[in-house]
C-alpha cells in the first residue's frame, strides 16, 4: 500500500475524522493470508507508491517510500538478502524509519528444535518467543491462521511476548497452522512479520 493511514475523506470516508488505517492494507494482507491457506508460500515484503503529484507538505504524512522490508541475513550481500527474502526472514516496518528504530525477532521452539520466521516446524505444539525493541506503548498481536489468538500491550523495551502455540487441524492449510505477528498503534498497523509454520510432524 502507499502508507500506513490515510485521512478518511482520501478513501471516500469524508465523515470519518482524523486518520485511520489505509484499508488497502488490510486487503493486502487478506489476499497474502488467503495464498498462504492455499499453499503457497509467499514472503510478505514492503511496498510504496508515489506519483510526485501529493504536495510536499502531505508526502511525510502519507509515507510514500518509507516503509521497509527488514531481511535476516547472513553477511551484506544481494545474494544474502535474496536468500533471507526467499526464505521468509523477514518483517515489515510499515512506516519504516520514520517510526524509530523498532526491531522484532520471533523464534518458535520444541524440544531441540528450534524454527525462524518463514521456517516449517514439525509439531504438535511449540513455545514461541517474541521480542520487540523501541515499541512502547503499541499492541502486540499474535495471529494464527489469519484470527487474532492473544494480544498484549508493549509496555518496556525491550519487550518478550511468549505463547504456545498448537496445530489447528480444523484450520491449517497445506503449510500447516499459520502463526505471526503484529504490532500497532492508535493510527495503524506498525509491524507485520512473516509467519512460522507448525506442521503435524
Amino acid at each position: 500500500t502507499s502508507a500506513a493511514f490515510v485521512k478518511g475523506s482520501e478513501v471516500g470516508l469524508s465523515q470519518v475524522p482524523g486518520t485511520i488505517e489505509n484499508p488497502f492494507l488490510k486487503t493486502a494482507i487478506d489476499y497474502w493470508e488467503d495464498r498462504l491457506k492455499a499453499g503457497f508460500k509467499i514472503t510478505a515484503v514492503a511496498g510504496s507508491d508515489s506519483k510526485g503529484l501529493d504536495p510536499v507538505a502531505e508526502r511525510a504524512r502519507l509515507g510514500y517510500g518509507t516503509s521497509a522490508t527488514m531481511v535476516y541475513a547472513d553477511n551484506l550481500s544481494r545474494e544474502a538478502l535474496t536468500r533471507g527474502i526467499k526464505a521468509g526472514r523477514v518483517y515489515i516496518k510499515t512506516r519504516g524509519n520514520r517510526a524509530g528504530s523498532l526491531l522484532f525477532d520471533m523464534t518458535a521452539t520444541s524440544g531441540s528444535t528450534t524454527a525462524m520466521m518463514g521456517d516449517i516446524l514439525k509439531a504438535d505444539s511449540a513455545t514461541l518467543t517474541a521480542t520487540v525493541t523501541n515499541a512502547v506503548g503499541q499492541r502486540l498481536t499474535l495471529v494464527m491462521n489469519g484470527a487474532p489468538m492473544g494480544f498484549a500491550a508493549v509496555l518496556t523495551t525491550p519487550f518478550t511476548y511468549t505463547a504456545t502455540l498448537n496445530h489447528d487441524a480444523s484450520g491449517a492449510g497445506p503449510l500447516g497452522t499459520i502463526w505471526r505477528i503484529e504490532l500497532a498503534d492508535n493510527d495503524s498497523r506498525t509491524m507485520i512479520s512473516n509467519p512460522i509454520f507448525l506442521q503435524r510432524p
